[in-house]
């Protein structure tokens, strides 16, 4: 049997063979010889692999039959049965159950249930308050709230004031935190408050010689937009630029509002109904100027001369 083992060793530590017919027959070695030091630090480095290489239900079956609860401890884990592992630990040694929940799992919520099962076997099944209190110090996930139901009712204050103590404090200072970042909301909403009402009450002075940036012709002649960076626009003028960068959908829309207003001032139509109209339209055409806005930005990836003009421009330059 000896000499099967150190054979087997030989081709899975030296040969790196990942056979798992080869492992298996490693580990049902291991088990039928009784050397339960040599399979638990087998699984052990098979642990530490991103996938272990023998059959872990195979194992687990041979493991249970001869009452190896350790190596079932870690093929449960290996198998990420993280629940069924802590259980199996706690039957033979607590240590070994804190060492299963202490390891890095990405569910917190497992691994708080975890520590949960130790903290409620070191409490009920051993009944050391001490020890629990010395558990509770090591395990950052766990606070006095989480473990207080496992203790008996004759257990006195006395035994977890300090634990008490530190819970409250950290209570305490997570309220200040949260006072701390409410009186930051608030003085955020009242500098917004204050830049709304500064954007209200801004305007603009436009000369009477002041012109449209597309046509070149007075801005005051007829209806037209003015931005903040001083570029001002004809509407008319404006609104086939700012429709060239719009989807098919848009355009539609902007159209549909523009009849809207139209067929409004005409029909009679209510104060309300012109004037959420012409908000739409204002928000459509005066977003953001057309030089400093996203649209010239965009604009970068767009073609010189577009597609359907291109043929058009290339007899020009022949």
């Amino acid at each position: 049997m000896e000499a099967s083992i150190y054979y087997l060793e030989f081709c899975v530590n030296k040969l790196k063979n990942e056979d798992r017919a080869i492992h298996n027959f490693l580990i049902s070695t291991y088990v039928m010889s009784r050397s339960e030091q040599k399979l638990l630090a087998y699984l052990t480095e098979q642990s530490k692999l991103l996938a272990v290489v023998y059959d872990p239900q195979y194992a687990l079956r041979l493991c249970s039959e001869h009452k190896l609860t350790r190596a079932c401890v870690l093929i449960y884990a290996a198998m990420g049965l993280y629940e069924e592992s802590v259980d199996h630990a706690l039957l033979v040694d607590v240590e070994l159950a804190r060492q299963i929940a202490g390891s890095k799992l990405r569910d917190e919520e497992m691994q708080k249930k975890l520590w949960l099962k130790v903290a409620q076997h070191v409490i009920r099944k051993e009944n050391d308050i001490a020890k629990a209190m010395k558990f509770l110090k090591d395990c950052s996930i766990l606070k006095i709230e989480d473990i207080l139901p496992f203790f008996p009712d004759f257990a006195t204050i006395d035994h977890f004031k300090d634990a008490i103590c530190t819970s409250l404090s950290e209570y305490n200072a997570h309220i200040e935190e949260l006072k701390q970042e409410m009186q930051g909301a608030t003085d955020s909403a009242k500098n917004i408050r204050a830049d709304i009402q500064e954007i209200r009450n801004k305007y603009v002075m436009v000369n009477s010689d002041t012109t449209c940036e597309l046509c070149g012709s007075r801005l005051l002649v007829q209806g037209f937009y003015m931005f903040p960076c001083h570029h001002a626009f004809h509407k008319d003028c404006l609104i086939p630029e700012v429709m060239r960068h719009m989807s098919s959908e848009e355009c539609s829309e902007l159209e549909r509002l523009l009849s809207e207003e139209s067929s409004g001032s005409r029909e009679g139509a209510t104060a309300m109904a012109r004037s959420s109209t012409k908000a739409k339209i204002d928000s459509m055409l005066g977003s953001q100027c057309l030089y400093c806005g996203d649209v010239m930005i965009m604009s970068v990836s767009q073609p010189l001369v577009p597609p359907e003009n291109l043929e058009k421009e290339l007899l020009n330059w022949k």
